[in-house]
């Protein structure tokens, strides 16, 4: 799995105001060549956008970003994402993620954030502020 994000290595992080507003950004990084398409939760009706992208574009691994909930995982999950990048550092998201076989991505800021999050299995970690 992160074999693609090491040959592709640009995601395209999409947060619109609007399903439509969504759907027209993601075609157009995909018609530019990307490959790594992250749908914020934000969006509104982000796991619709997830599930419409995942069954037009199946050679682009389209995902979901900004995943603070378990709830919201499994949304994505089964809208057909392909990875999950939270913001924050969740056992749980992390936990389902694994179970299914995806990438995930943790959010963390101390080194403690950063420890747990590699422990619980995450792929990649993403520092924040």
């Amino acid at each position: 799995m992160m074999e693609i994000v090491e040959k592709n290595k640009i995601f395209a992080a999409v947060r619109t105001t609007t399903p439509e507003l969504a759907l027209t950004a993601a075609e157009a990084v995909i018609s530019g060549g990307i490959k790594l398409v992250e749908i914020t939760m934000t969006t509104p009706s982000a796991a619709e956008v997830i599930k419409e992208l995942a069954a037009k574009h199946e050679e682009v691994w389209v995902g979901a970003g900004s995943v603070n909930t378990v709830e919201q995982a499994k949304s994505a999950i089964d809208a057909g994402a392909k990875f999950i990048i939270s913001p924050i550092c969740v056992p749980k998201i992390i936990k389902l993620a694994k179970e299914q076989k995806l990438l995930v991505a943790a959010g963390a800021l101390t080194p403690t954030e950063i420890w747990q999050a590699q422990q619980l299995g995450a792929d990649y970690i993403k520092i924040f502020p």
